[in-house]
């Protein structure tokens, strides 16, 4: 359970500091060892109350 959270907030962090169309949540993911979409994303918005989809429009755009 530890391990999964930390791969959660690992993803969380990505999504947050991502440029609009730089990543896409399902490779990203896979990429931390979550190979079912649908687990993955009930997972994420058990913990942080959103999906990650919401996250990823949340990230701050680049102001430079």
């Amino acid at each position: 359970a530890y391990v999964r959270l930390l791969r959660l907030h690992s993803i969380r962090r990505r999504l947050l500091r991502a440029e609009p169309g730089e990543i896409q949540i399902g490779p990203l993911a896979e990429a931390w060892g979550f190979h079912n979409a649908g687990h993955f994303a009930a997972n994420y918005r058990r913990l942080f109350g959103e999906t990650p989809r919401v996250t990823l429009r949340r990230a701050p755009p680049n102001l430079c």
